[in-house]
């Protein structure tokens, strides 16, 4: 039986899609603040100066809720609206608490191996020491309910699993997941520019047809319009062929983003894996997922059919 893609997937891309340009573009200062939110699932604009201000006393809490607010415009974090989740002593002084969005938690991976570690302090036998701030173990148990995960790495391992495994085997499924998160990206920032330019052998945009191209300047105009004034155009204010292009634009939009090829990403993930020396304890907690063994078996045919094709003589 082929190994089965989670429901959803096409409203997970869409949102990333949405946001790809930001995430691609996401400098030091931004990962600087999202880097917090690996040690803690909720926190505070203060919270998060007072991290700051243990690597730089002379800091002024207004800098760090610049970039807080800059995270926040980008749909990195979002403000947390059941209280119920804090606790009495958070919740103490009525402040605002934040957490990881979906594009957040994305951007986290995406960057994971271009960036190196932020630095916090910590308390350690009575003495203040900087440790590098890392995905860990904690973070895949931490936010296991997030669509990532349940679209990147629950189809090919099971959540037992990666409770049970070692600090080192989870370190190497970070590295997983964040080779798929560049493989999103990469995916997504072709289909983007596609879809605004025109391949090499069309004078048209990807979508419309030769016919429909005198009628894109006009509906172009319309947008432009929309975007500066700050208002939404009905689709009434567009004529029969600016409609007709539009459809042709968002149909082919929608067709590209729902084509993302994420099985062959979890064959990556898992030949990455088990190319690796793992040790006994790990091994034997794979031996128990089926999840692990139904993709991996699927590679091994995959692969033993391939090369024995290749390999004839």
């Amino acid at each position: 039986m082929d190994l089965d893609v989670p429901h959803g997937t096409f409203d997970y891309i869409s949102k990333l899609f949405s946001s790809i340009i930001e995430l691609h573009e996401i400098d030091d200062s931004v990962m600087q603040i999202l880097s917090y939110f690996i040690l803690k699932k909720h926190l505070s604009a203060y919270q998060i100066f007072k991290k700051e201000k243990s690597l730089n006393s002379k800091l002024d809490y207004s800098i760090t809720n610049k970039k807080v607010k800059r995270i926040l415009d980008l749909d990195l974090i979002e403000k947390i609206k059941d209280n119920t989740q804090l606790s009495e002593v958070e919740l103490k002084r009525n402040p605002k608490y934040y957490k990881l969005t979906e594009q957040g938690l994305f951007a986290l991976y995406l960057k994971h191996k271009t960036y190196s570690p932020r630095l916090t302090v910590v308390n350690l036998k009575g003495k203040e020491r900087l440790i590098p701030i890392t995905l860990s173990k904690n973070s895949l148990l931490r936010y296991r309910e997030y669509d990532f995960y349940k679209f990147c790495l629950y189809p090919w391992m099971s959540h037992n699993s990666i409770a049970s495994c070692s600090q080192q085997f989870a370190k190497k499924i970070h590295d997983s997941l964040s080779g798929i998160s560049l493989y999103i990206e990469k995916y997504l920032l072709s289909t983007y520019y596609e879809n605004l330019l025109p391949t090499q052998s069309d004078d048209y945009p990807r979508g419309i047809d030769p016919d429909s191209v005198d009628h894109i300047e006009s509906l172009s105009k319309k947008f432009e319009y929309s975007k500066d004034s700050g208002e939404i155009i009905p689709l009434s204010y567009l004529n029969f062929n600016e409609r007709k292009v539009l459809d042709q634009m968002t149909n082919d939009h929608y067709r590209r983003v729902a084509s993302v090829n994420f099985k062959s990403m979890y064959y990556m993930a898992v030949f990455s894996l088990v190319n690796e020396n793992i040790k006994d304890e790990d091994k034997k907690i794979l031996q128990q997922d089926l999840k692990f063994k139904k993709m991996l078996t699927q590679l091994n045919n995959h692969f033993q059919s391939n090369y024995n094709l290749l390999c004839e003589t």
